[in-house]
C-alpha cells in the first residue's frame, strides 16, 4: 500500500545516507540495539531475525555485517518466515525503534529537537 503525502516546507524527510537525518533510520548502522537478550547491530537486524523461529536463521541475520545484509539474508530465507508474521510485524518494529531511541539519548534529544514536524522515512520501496 502506498501513502501519498505531499510535501510541506516544515517536514524532515529521512532516508539519504547523506542527509542530516540518516541516523532515525533503521539502516543506520551506528546504533546497536539491546532486545530479547542480545545485542543487534541495527534495528533492522533485530526486525529482519525477528521474522523467524529457529536459532541458526536469527544468529545469522544477527552477524550479518550490514543492514542491508541483514535484509538481503532475510529475503533467502522467506520460505521458513513466521505464519503470523504479518500481524507482529508492526509491533516489532514499534518495540525495536523505541528501544533505539531510549539506549541513545543523543538520538533521543535529536527527535524532540524535530519538535511538531511531521517525520517521514522517505523510502521508495517501503509499503
Amino acid at each position: 500500500r502506498k501513502l501519498f503525502c505531499p510535501k510541506m516546507a516544515s517536514d524532515i524527510r529521512f532516508y539519504d545516507r547523506e542527509g542530516p537525518y540518516f541516523c532515525f533510520t533503521n539502516f543506520a548502522p551506528d546504533y546497536p540495539v539491546e532486545l530479547d537478550g542480545h545485542t543487534w547491530p541495527s534495528t533492522e537486524h533485530y526486525y529482519q531475525a525477528s521474522k523467524f523461529s529457529d536459532a541458526r536463521t536469527k544468529s545469522e541475520i544477527r552477524n550479518s555485517p550490514s543492514p542491508r545484509a541483514a535484509l538481503d539474508r532475510a529475503r533467502r530465507y522467506e520460505f521458513l518466515m513466521n505464519a503470523g508474521w504479518e500481524s507482529r510485524k508492526c509491533d516489532t518494529m514499534r518495540k525495536a525503534v523505541k528501544e533505539k531511541f531510549r539506549q541513545h539519548s543523543s538520538l533521543a534529544e535529536r527527535l524532540l529537537a524535530t519538535g511538531e514536524r511531521m517525520l517521514i522515512e522517505a523510502s521508495k520501496s517501503d509499503w
